[in-house]
């Protein structure tokens, strides 16, 4: 897990770790996720059981 604050969300090193972090999830059962402290309407807390959900 790594968390980004909203001024570089959309830098494009966190960018590219997103991206990277995607696939890296992907191939292994869901292992990355970036935490926002709100994502979509979404809780960092409920970022994460979501994530762990799947």
């Amino acid at each position: 897990m790594e968390y980004k604050g909203e001024q570089l969300i959309g830098a494009p090193e966190a960018r590219e770790k997103n991206a990277i972090g995607t696939i890296w999830a992907r191939t292994t059962g869901n292992v990355f996720l970036m935490v926002r402290k709100i994502d979509h309407g979404v809780e960092m807390v409920d970022q994460m059981r979501n994530a762990l959900a799947t």
